[in-house]
């Protein structure tokens, strides 16, 4: 028979002001099927059942740690046991008595040696924040032995399609500690890892698939999306002085550029351990109108060529003064560029979407490539930096033979972001 859920996140929030106002510390809300939201100085969930007409309970965690969507799940893993003529407080108790490891404490085992192998605080913040916010809710308490494919669908479907690059990371991270799991042995090898692509790949869509739809979100009308940035940075009289204004300098430059946000601001934390500089002057040839992205243990040096919109952005840029080697830096922490989240916020801001990405402008620019221009292929990949030849000295030769080639593409972009009118140079040759 289905189980009827009652309760909603709006009626858990009235529940706990309610017991917050009154300060009632007995009161239950039911969700249906045994699951109780219960009050005792704050909220926790318990199951209830009977056996022989004798009435027992178990917690299932408190609810800051255990959402909604995992207390049911839990409950749900109780009534199984339940309807196996078992108790869920034995079941339990065997595990911990045998020493089965459950997901939590593999991964825990897990991430205490792999942590030794990633470097810098921010990717070991991601590992556990997606683990407690996506993983733990869910797979957390499951004997990492008796895990399937369906526990962890639990933690990937909601984020699959809305947030897909967190979610690959995700389900990498859970392959990883599977993969622990079957090697210390706390895992029979006859069952797998549920986690692995080979085995998802059936069900969810792969990410290429899920990008060409929603890689990243971009704004349709870039010349609109540019002007309006413009118009707010000078209706409010900062233009380029204060935090904001030179944010928003830094993301109309992106948007000029083709660039990624860790191309202005630098990227040395990430776990695949990538590794850019900050955008500096002294990457800048402001004569020629050339920016040199230097060689990076990852990366090949690459030219950008600038045009008339990027350069008139860099020499208001200049006149400002600032000092310091960065041409874009934090003006509330000095040497240092701006923080990871300000151009975002900017974009968010005059967008007023919530969902808006800074890295939506280069689809958009893919796009007009496709839809308004006739230049070659290799050429707009090379414009965004994306490997298409094999092999260091061919890629290195290929993108100095597309550079000429790449200044009409910039400067056509460039000229339809800054004006919206048709761009003087859209074929190629």
């Amino acid at each position: 028979m289905a189980i009827t859920t009652k309760l909603s996140q709006t009626k858990i929030d009235k529940f706990i002001a309610e017991r917050k106002k009154d300060g009632l510390n007995t009161r239950k809300l039911g969700d249906g099927g045994g699951l109780y939201l219960q009050w005792r100085d704050g909220a926790s969930w318990i199951f209830r059942w009977k056996k022989n007409g004798t009435e027992s309970s178990i917690g299932l965690g408190a609810l800051a740690s255990v959402p909604l969507s995992a207390a049911r799940a839990e409950a749900a893993q109780c009534r199984a046991i339940v309807a196996q003529g078992r108790d869920p407080k034995v079941a339990r108790d065997s595990i911990v008595s045998k020493g089965v490891k459950t997901f939590d404490q593999c991964e825990q085992e897990c991430w205490a040696i792999h942590k030794h192998s990633l470097k810098g605080k921010t990717v070991h913040q991601r590992w556990e924040n997606s683990i407690a916010t996506h993983v733990s809710p869910i797979l957390g308490r499951i004997p990492v032995n008796e895990a399937d494919v369906n526990h962890v669908l639990r933690v990937l479907q909601p984020i699959w399609l809305t947030v897909p690059t967190t979610a690959t990371q995700v389900r990498g991270r859970i392959e990883k500690v599977f993969n622990f799991a079957l090697a210390k042995g706390y895992r029979e090898f006859s069952k797998g890892n549920p986690a692995a692509w080979d085995v998802l790949k059936t069900i969810l869509p792969s990410y290429e698939k899920i990008a060409s739809v929603q890689h990243f979100r971009a704004i349709e009308k870039v010349p609109a999306f540019v002007q309006k940035l413009r118009l707010r940075d000078a209706g409010e009289g900062v233009q380029g002085q204060s935090q904001w204004g030179l944010s928003a300098r830094a993301l109309e430059f992106l948007i000029l550029t083709v660039c990624r946000t860790g191309d202005i601001i630098g990227q040395d934390d990430e776990e695949e351990d990538r590794d850019r500089p900050p955008l500096m002057w002294q990457h800048l040839d402001l004569k020629k109108h050339v920016w040199h992205k230097p060689k990076t243990k990852t990366g090949l040096p690459h030219s950008v060529p600038l045009s008339e919109p990027a350069m008139r952005i860099l020499l208001d840029t200049q006149a400002l003064e600032i000092p310091g080697p960065l041409v874009f830096p934090s003006l509330q922490k000095p040497g240092f560029p701006l923080g990871k989240g300000a151009m975002l916020e900017v974009a968010k801001s005059v967008s007023g979407d919530p969902d808006m990405t800074c890295h939506g402008f280069r689809s958009c620019f893919e796009d007009w490539c496709g839809d308004e221009t006739d230049f070659p292929d290799r050429v707009i990949n090379a414009a965004m930096m994306h490997g298409t030849v094999k092999g260091k000295v061919k890629k290195g030769y290929r993108r100095r033979d597309a550079f000429d080639a790449r200044v009409p593409l910039m400067q056509a972009w460039g000229e339809y972001c800054d004006s919206g009118r048709a761009a003087k140079i859209l074929k190629f040759g």
